[in-house]
């Protein structure tokens, strides 16, 4: 038997969907990321982590997950 998956016991949240979204889209840093820090895309400030490396404000950013 295996597991279920996060899809299938994590309730159905519309904020959850919206971040689910942002996968694949494009914005830039807002602030330098050490690693965590608002980026913007579509003209909305989210709160984002990177894979561990600095990034600097201003550089380009892409949502992996």
């Amino acid at each position: 038997m295996t597991p279920p998956t996060s899809e299938e016991v994590l309730p159905d949240d519309p904020a959850l969907r919206n971040l689910k979204d942002l996968v694949g889209k494009e914005g830039r840093a807002k602030c330098k990321m050490l690693p965590g820090g608002v980026v913007v895309i579509d003209g909305h400030n989210i709160e984002a982590v990177s894979e561990g490396v600095p990034i600097e404000a201003g550089d380009p950013i892409r949502v992996i997950a």
